[in-house]
């Protein structure tokens, strides 16, 4: 039925549900997990809760229902609320703990507990109100003395998925002729557990008065990124990113007042001002749109001995709230600790109609905060992307010992602790070399983890039979998502090298379509793409989504990628005119003419594209490499342990190889194929293929076509279309071309090879996995694609390397080199463009027949088993993945990486 009904009717029905009932149906079916889960229905649920405020009176914290005026009159209405740290946190059992409120966002409050109420701040928790759990922080033991006062402050660093306790100290300090300040500040990162402190004189250009604020120790508002606290002149702003300080402009006034309140009201910087001339009076005023000083609105003015208002009332506001005749009260505290409320505010008129006020609990308040449920867990949603934020943690004024904070709540305690499927995008480039390790890496993401993985697929208009085939089949739980078609061909060309066009191809659609399609997905816990889709950074850097790159080639080739930036500094003129090969930190050298494509020419925009793209992945949450230690040691080793590294620095590393592919629909051909294999000898045919995208020239194709006949071994070659434009002229359209072999082989070559039962001609595409685990192939000339080499090594096929484009030279000289040897690689005479039929009979006479060749079969053998235990349980390629794994649950569960 969920398919049947407009998805807004389907949200509006489960929104009016109780919680309970939706707690007992979530589980029924996936959809209906994923839907009441999701950051929907979750906000529409808390924007009809009622609104609560937390006192933390001394006999304990208390919580109260704001929404309605009656709430405030009747003390019975209070309901106890607990923070039970045990006395080994601070002083002992007998110790009296005074609680202060330093911050709260995203359903996480900063508390600080001390045994002296006059004493500064040192033992801070991390404290969850919906389940109770709290986490002792380090104590902060930063030198203090009588001159040393302090201001606090708690909030959210977005750009690293991480909470900041932050302590600004200023002493005081005295000369002979003269005293001055000095200004220090520390900082916590709840992630590494511990506080490291910055000396920064840079917002003290001017002197500010703080010392009315310090005997009440103040904290900083945190609103949109940035802790706020009020000085005489300005308000001093800190931006949890950069930690640096700027100043936000207080209203332009031309009466003679004193600002004497800062707090959020309704998601907006709050101030509240006192006249200093005759004609007394208090003024309320928010800022609109923040930092923009024109933007500052006065909502109203309470002249003196209005009432109970008096010029020497500071007005704290805490909320509005609805008084039952569809008029709004602002509730405050005043100077005395006690709860009043303006009733009847009209913020268009500025008028007021009555006033009204309750005494607060008997017990003097020394600290207020509002509470509420840590909905991250069900949403998914990013704590700066939460539409909730209108409702939750609304920071609130302080003075006097006194503290507030605002929530919308909702009794979602049952749904809460209950953790959620992770669920991670994959986004891969165009182009099979980039699809098919990722399509892997997602299914072994939902069959082996039970993630849910949405898989994003960047639509051109050139059309691939063989991605589609692929993409036909999939688990349950992997949801192919198709990005919204663009036009590119204004800016694209066939003549365009891969590199340049792939570039403007995934600028037009991942600009256009990511980040709404990442919204529409709830923001799922990670995104992991490709080499050439690094424009996502910037992205999801906006909606806090961790993102991972998945290089889809060997170690040694990220190695020299991660030089690659150092190199364009340091080296002059081309990389291939080099007259030695070119050193990499702790790696085997590259030689000038074995260097990929793309970085051969630095004076064209392909070089220019691709450094930029390697020149991002330092930003990545971590680098998944599809390989392990028994085939890359080496490089493996020296990304690990080398200072080089180390220095960048190099996010997380995750061999998690080798990925390949498992199996893959056939066709009525295929089964022809398969067919004709099982008629011959265990490793008696050669498997020829030119890559998912590679062609050859029409020259090379017949010396190609002579040397499989002179060599008189069996063989099954798939054949294109020779192009002598490019190397990679089907890297965007696999096995959607035309092909008739007939038209471009020599003549009577199939005729001859058909008749001979020597072998068998596959136009365009062949079911290779098939083919390569199959007992009768026993050779593979490889254009030494990444994807290929892995799977001829794990179904322990030794190899012919014919590299065409890309990194595929690399791959050849690391396939032969012979710490690893388990590939030959045929040679081009000197004078001529293409390898001889000559040259080509000896290659697989030298695979199928020699000694040499049954070498390399044990070699490949060795490494296909050891691929096979690093994938097993407890392999090191198992247990990489399973960490990356165990992260995203994290986030699936609370979002927030703090363990409460």
């Amino acid at each position: 039925m969920l398919d049947r009904l407009p998805c807004d009717i389907v949200l509006q029905i489960f929104s009016r549900l109780p919680v309970e009932s939706l707690a007992r149906v979530k589980w029924v079916c996936k959809a209906l997990l994923s839907l009441t889960s999701g950051p929907i229905v979750a906000n529409m649920l808390a924007s009809r809760g009622p609104r609560i405020l937390i006192l933390t009176p001394s006999s304990g914290l208390k919580s109260l229902d704001c929404s309605s005026k009656t709430s405030f009159t009747d003390e019975d209405g209070l309901i106890d609320l607990d923070f039970p740290p045990s006395h080994n946190d601070i002083g002992g059992e007998n110790t009296r703990r005074y609680i202060r409120l330093v911050g709260a966002c995203n359903g996480l409050v900063g508390v600080s507990l001390c045994d002296c109420p006059d004493k500064n701040d040192r033992n801070f928790f991390l404290w969850n109100p919906s389940t109770g759990f709290h986490k002792k922080l380090p104590d902060f033991l930063g030198g203090s003395n009588e001159e040393t006062k302090y201001m606090l402050g708690f909030g959210y660093d977005s750009t690293i998925n991480d909470y900041k306790v932050i302590i600004v100290r200023e002493t005081l300090l005295f000369t002979d002729r003269y005293f001055y300040t000095n200004h220090r500040y520390s900082v916590l990162e709840t992630k590494t557990d511990s506080w490291r402190e910055i000396n920064y004189d840079g917002y003290c250009e001017n002197h500010h008065d703080y010392s009315y604020l310090y005997g009440a120790l103040p904290r900083g508002y945190f609103l949109n990124g940035v802790l706020h606290w009020l000085t005489s002149t300005t308000i001093l702003a800190l931006d949890l990113t950069s930690e640096k300080f700027s100043n936000v402009p207080m209203p332009k006034v031309q009466d003679q007042v004193n600002f004497t309140t800062l707090s959020v009201l309704d998601g907006c910087l709050c101030l509240v001002s006192n006249s200093s001339r005759d004609d007394r009076y208090v003024e309320l005023w928010t800022m609109k749109e923040y930092g923009a000083q024109s933007s500052w609105q006065k909502l109203f003015r309470v002249t003196e001995n209005y009432g109970e208002i008096t010029f020497n009332t500071k007005l704290r506001p805490l909320c509005f709230t609805t008084t039952g005749d569809e008029e709004e009260a602002l509730f405050f505290l005043d100077n005395d600790d006690e709860l009043r409320s303006l009733e009847g505010i009209d913020c268009i008129n500025q008028s007021i109609s009555s006033t009204w006020w309750v005494s607060a609990p008997r017990q003097s308040l020394q600290s207020i905060a509002g509470w509420g449920l840590s909905l991250r867990s069900l949403s998914r949603i990013r704590p700066e992307a939460n539409l909730l934020n209108k409702f939750l943690w609304h920071n609130m004024p302080r003075m006097g010992g006194s503290r507030c904070f605002f929530i919308s709540v909702n009794s979602f305690q049952a749904m809460a602790a209950e953790s959620l499927q992770p669920h991670v995008a994959v986004l891969p480039s165009p182009g099979l070399g980039h699809l098919i390790p990722l399509l892997e890496f997602a299914k072994r993401l939902v069959l082996n983890h039970g993630v849910h993985v949405s898989f994003l697929v960047i639509t051109t208009n050139e059309a691939s039979a063989a991605k589609d085939k692929l993409l036909r089949s999939l688990p349950h739980g992997l949801d192919v998502v198709d990005l919204p078609p663009v036009d590119v061909s204004a800016v694209t060309s066939d003549d365009m090298p891969v590199v340049t066009r792939l570039h403007a191809i995934v600028e037009e659609s991942l600009s256009k379509s990511l980040k709404s399609v990442l919204t529409e997905l709830c923001n799922p816990n990670a995104l992991v793409i490709d080499l050439f889709c690094t424009q996502a950074f910037e992205i999801c850097s906006q909606l806090s989504i961790p993102t991972y790159s998945f290089v889809t080639t060997s170690v040694h080739f990220f190695a020299f990628i991660t030089y690659l930036p150092t190199l364009d500094r340091e080296v002059q003129g081309e990389f291939v005119d080099l007259p030695e090969p070119i050193k990499i930190p702790g790696c085997p050298p590259v030689r000038p003419e074995d260097l990929l494509d793309q970085v051969r020419n630095r004076k064209i925009d392909e070089y220019k594209f691709f450094l930029l793209h390697v020149s991002r992945l330092p930003l990545a949450a971590g680098i998944f490499l599809n390989s392990w230690e028994n085939l890359e040691f080496v490089p493996l080793k020296a990304i690990g342990e080398h200072s080089f590294y180390l220095q960048i620095p190099t996010p997380p590393i995750y061999p998690i190889g080798p990925l390949i592919k498992q199996d893959e629909p056939l066709s009525a051909s295929d089964d022809e194929c398969l067919a004709w294999l099982d008629k011959q000898p265990p490793d008696s045919v050669l498997f020829a293929v030119p890559g998912s995208g590679g062609t050859l020239t029409a020259e090379q194709v017949t010396e190609m076509a002579w040397g499989l006949e002179q060599s008189k071994q069996r063989f099954i070659w798939v054949v294109r279309m020779p192009s002598d434009a490019s190397a990679s002229a089907t890297f965007f359209n696999v096995g959607s071309d035309v092909n008739d072999p007939k038209a471009y082989l020599p003549e009577g070559f199939l005729q001859r090879t058909r008749a001979q039962g020597a072998g068998m001609v596959v136009p365009s595409w062949a079911p290779q996995v098939h083919i390569l685990r199959h007992p009768s192939t026993g050779g593979f000339l490889s254009h030494c694609g990444w994807n290929s080499t892995l799977e001829s090594i794990c179904h322990g096929v030794p190899m012919i390397a014919w590299p065409l484009y890309a990194e595929q030279r690399m791959n050849a000289a690391m396939l032969t080199a012979e710490e690893t040897g388990v590939a030959v690689k045929p040679e081009i005479e000197p004078g001529k463009k293409v390898i001889g039929r000559e040259e080509i009979e000896r290659v697989v006479r030298f695979v199928m027949e020699s000694e040499e060749g049954k070498v390399m079969r044990r070699r490949v053998q060795e490494l296909k088993e050891s691929a096979s235990r690093e994938l097993g349980d407890g392999g090191s390629s198992s247990d990489s993945l399973a960490s990356f794994i165990k992260k995203c649950k994290h986030r699936s569960s609370s979002n927030v990486e703090v363990t409460l």
